[in-house]
């Protein structure tokens, strides 16, 4: 979807009548809007073009990318229906077991560039002969024990947020989804990594909750799918507001903030890349899988 945005924006702009408008922003405008129709966030869309398409806090450009950001919700809500993606309906309650998202945010700021580093770990099965129908059946074969491994990983993402399956269930699923995820990114499979670094992030924070032992362990859930999107992508406001709109738990967003500037810092002090500069090969390696979502940095760049 992301990509798809950003290519088409690119497009429009280059016959664009109005040639006053870098490309550069008119890519960062459409991601906006991808962003906010894909996942019914429009305010996370406008910090996703900010700290991720922009890379820069340029506040001028704020009132553009919200009317994009905005057009596109409006668009989603028109022909999907509004309404949180991935709704809690239960309500936390401030307690003593808060002071748990620290620890979470910091294990998961440590784990973030071990995903990443994870996702390159197979990337010269790219060069393999019919690549991506090995990596199709991989997928069809760990489908058989697990059929949420299809698609995206929003599946699993409403399953836990609805029915907080046990421990058990969420951990192997969480581990048959990253063996999924690495294969497809290193044969080159077009999908995107987006979201299912939201339900990876989500998963751990619901085990982390049961392993503790914790009274609100979906609490958990809601802060580790924030915490570990701001690791990897070292975008904290973009997932504050991502985590808060898809769950409507709007109350805990001072929370998630704190967590995600803990978790960015972490990571940043183990590695500067972020998961959209895995789109972005170094000039001496040319094996880096493309990956739909990571697209539009490249095109910006």
């Amino acid at each position: 979807m992301i990509q798809f945005a950003a290519a088409v924006t690119s497009w429009i702009g280059e016959y664009s009548p109005i040639p006053t408008i870098p490309l550069s922003r008119q890519v960062a405008y459409g991601a906006a809007a991808a962003i906010a129709a894909a996942y019914q966030a429009p305010i996370a869309g406008v910090f996703f073009a900010m700290e991720i398409v922009l890379g820069e806090g340029l506040w001028e450009e704020m009132p553009r990318l919200a009317l994009a950001s905005c057009a596109g919700w409006l668009a989603s809500r028109l022909f999907l229906g509004g309404g949180p993606l991935f709704p809690v309906n239960e309500r936390f309650t401030l307690s003593p077991e808060y002071l748990w998202a620290i620890p979470l945010a910091i294990l998961l700021g440590l784990g973030g560039p071990l995903y990443q580093r994870m996702l390159r770990s197979l990337r010269s099965a790219s060069h393999l002969p019919f690549a991506l129908i090995w990596a199709g059946c991989v997928v069809g074969i760990l489908s058989l024990l697990r059929p949420e491994v299809w698609g995206n990983g929003d599946m699993a993402l409403l399953e836990i947020f609805t029915s907080a399956p046990v421990m058990w269930t969420v951990g192997s699923l969480l581990v048959i989804r990253l063996v999924a995820t690495t294969c497809c990114v290193g044969t080159g499979t077009i999908g995107g990594v987006f979201t299912p670094t939201l339900f990876a992030g989500a998963a751990a924070g619901l085990i982390f909750g049961g392993i503790l032992h914790l009274s609100h362990p979906l609490l958990f859930a809601v802060v580790g799918l924030s915490v570990f999107l701001s690791a990897v992508t070292h975008a904290p406001w973009m997932s504050a507001f991502m985590a808060a709109e898809l769950t409507g738990q709007w109350h805990l967003l001072p929370l998630l903030l704190i967590g995600n500037l803990l978790s960015w810092s972490v990571a940043c002090r183990l590695s500067s890349d972020s998961l959209y500069a895995i789109a972005t090969p170094n000039p001496t390696d040319e094996t880096i899988p493309f990956m739909a979502e990571s697209a539009v940095h490249p095109v910006v760049k």
